[in-house]
Parts: C-alpha cells; sequence; structure tokens
C-alpha cells in the first residue's frame, strides 16, 4: 500500500492533479495507524507498541523518499508545477489544518458514530504527498524544496 500510495502521489504530483493526489492519500497507510500507535502506546506506556509505530513510519518513509527520487530522476520534469511547489513552502493556514484534522481524528476515534468522517481526516493529515515532495527535491538537488515540504503537513 506504500508502494502504490507513494506511486501515485508522486505521478499526481508531477501530473499536477489534485484529484491524483487525494486519490493516493485515500490509500495511504503511512501515518494514519502507526501515528495512532505511537499516541497509544505513549499514553499507555506500551514501550513494544511505541517501537512498532516508530519502525513503521521510519520504514516507510525511507521507502516512499526512494521510490519518490527515483520517479523523479526517471521522469526528469526540469520544472514541478503548483502542487509540488505549494508542498514546498507551508504558511500558518496548513499548521491550522493539521492542529484541526488531528483533533477531529482523535475525537472520531473515540466516537463510534462518526467514525465515518476518519476519510476525510485521513486525507486532510495525509502524509504521504508532503513525503513525495522531499523525494521529488532529492532528485533534482532542489534543498529548499525538500526543507519545506515537511512543514506542510
Amino acid at each position: 500500500m506504500i508502494i502504490s500510495s507513494c506511486a501515485i502521489a508522486t505521478f499526481g504530483l508531477l501530473a499536477n492533479s489534485a484529484a491524483v493526489i487525494i486519490g493516493a492519500m485515500i490509500i495511504a497507510p503511512l501515518m494514519l495507524l502507526p501515528v495512532r500507535g505511537i499516541a497509544f502506546g505513549a499514553l499507555e506506556g506500551d514501550v513494544a507498541l511505541l517501537r512498532r509505530g516508530i519502525t513503521s513510519i521510519m520504514v516507510g518513509t525511507m521507502l516512499a523518499l526512494g521510490l519518490a527520487c527515483g520517479l523523479g530522476r526517471l521522469v526528469g520534469i526540469s520544472n514541478f508545477g503548483t502542487e509540488v511547489l505549494a508542498r514546498g513552502e507551508p504558511t500558518l493556514l496548513d499548521l491550522g489544518v493539521a492542529v484541526v484534522a488531528g483533533g477531529i481524528s482523535g475525537y472520531a476515534k473515540v466516537q463510534p458514530k462518526i467514525s465515518g468522517s476518519l476519510a476525510g481526516t485521513a486525507i486532510a493529515v495525509a502524509l504521504m504527498p508532503p513525503i513525495c515532495v522531499i523525494g521529488l527535491g532529492i532528485s533534482q538537488a532542489d534543498w529548499s524544496l525538500s526543507w519545506g515540504a515537511p512543514c506542510s503537513t
């Protein structure tokens, strides 16, 4: 799922297609469950769960970075579109979206009646597109783009 989500997100970013990027965010397993595992592991003092969550995020992130960088080199686009560039220069509005969506995700987890909204909150806080932007920036040695992308989540 990580490989397919990363490939879809990277191609969507390169094609400057918001619809394709949203599709990739729906199937991205990278952060929703591992981050939740880290949070629950920290809250309950479950070191094994905490370690599994951290390991999953690290391995998934490195895999996605490598794939996005490889696809960026393979495709060889000289100029990135607005979807890539917007993720390389985040604003405080992006932080606001992440904070509110994270709160909604936590609330939806404890309220079974509204668990249907989890797909929407997963899209709002999806980390696959920014990770792919980091990989694309690395593929062109555009360090400012890669440096700014993690802040856009």
